[in-house]
C-alpha cells in the first residue's frame, strides 16, 4: 500500500498514514506504530498530527525508541535522519549523534548488516574510529563486517573498494581481496553498476592488461566502455 492509496472503513476513506495516526490516537504507547508512521513519511520536512501534536519523520522514530529502547531498526532509521556527525537528537533527555544511534542498534544486535553499512557510510574517510561492543572500527572495517554477514551486498563491495588503497588488500571471511577484486565482486553482483566498472578500469595499470569478471576477460578499455566512460589517450 502506497502513501496515496486509501482503504474504506465504515464509509470513511483512510490513507496509510491516517491508519497509523488513528491507531496512535487510540493508544500512543505502541512503539511499532510510531516506527511505521516514520517509515510512511517520504521526507524530513513532512509532518503528521497525532493527538493535536505535529511530528516529523525523525520525531516519530524518537517516540518509537523512547517507548521501546530495544527497537534496533528504529534506532537505525533515526540515525538515517541525522544529517551531520555533529548534529544530535534528544531521546529521553539524552543527546545522541548519528554514530550513537547506529552503535546503539548494533549493541542490541551486531548481526544486522545494513546497520554496519550505514555506520560505515557515516564515518568520514580517514582513520576515524567508532566503538561498537568494546571494539573500535574504521570505515573500511564496517564494510568488512557487512560482507562477513552478507557477502552478496554489491554496494558494500563497492564501498570497500573505495576505502582500500591501490596495492593494499583486505581480508573478508579468510579471503584476501585487493581494491580491484572488490570492484570485481561489485560488478559480478551488480553488472549494471556503471561507476563500479569505471573504478575497476582505474585499477588496471595498462591497456594491455585485463581482469576476469564472471568468467569473461575484460581489458581496461572494455571496463571503461561498460562504465560508459571510455578512456581517452
Amino acid at each position: 500500500m502506497s502513501k496515496d492509496d486509501r482503504v474504506e472503513v465504515r464509509g470513511l476513506w483512510y490513507t496509510k498514514q491516517q491508519c497509523y495516526t488513528t491507531a496512535l490516537g487510540i493508544d500512543p504507547t505502541i512503539s511499532n506504530v510510531w516506527y511505521n508512521l516514520g517509515n510512511s513519511m517520504s521526507r524530513e520536512e513532512e509532518r503528521v498530527v497525532v493527538r493535536g501534536v505535529s511530528y516529523t519523520k525523525q520525531q516519530c522514530y524518537i517516540k518509537a525508541v523512547e517507548i521501546n529502547p530495544s527497537d534496533l531498526q528504529a534506532w537505525n532509521n533515526l540515525g538515517d535522519t541525522i544529517m551531520s556527525k555533529d548534529e544530535r537528537v534528544e531521546v529521553g533527555g539524552v543527546p545522541y549523534t548519528m554514530y550513537e544511534c547506529y552503535t546503539t542498534a548494533l549493541g542490541i544486535d551486531p548481526t544486522i548488516s545494513n546497520v554496519w553499512y550505514n555506520l560505515g557510510n557515516a564515518i568520514p574517510r580517514g582513520e576515524e574510529r567508532v566503538e561498537v561492543g568494546g571494539h573500535s572500527y574504521t570505515k573500511q572495517q564496517c564494510y568488512m563486517k557487512v560482507l562477513e554477514l552478507n557477502p552478496s551486498d554489491a554496494d558494500a563491495w563497492f564501498n570497500l573498494g573505495n576505502n582500500t588503497p591501490l596495492g593494499g588488500d583486505v581480508v573478508v571471511k579468510g579471503v584476501s581481496y585487493t581494491k580491484g577484486h572488490c570492484y570485481i565482486k561489485a560488478v559480478e553482483l551488480h553488472p549494471s553498476d556503471l561507476e563500479a566498472w569505471g573504478k575497476l578500469a582505474d585499477t588496471i595499470m595498462t591497456n594491455e592488461e585485463g581482469v576476469e569478471v564472471g568468467g569473461v576477460w575484460y581489458t581496461k578499455q572494455e571496463c571503461y566502455d561498460n562504465g560508459g566512460t571510455p578512456q581517452t589517450d
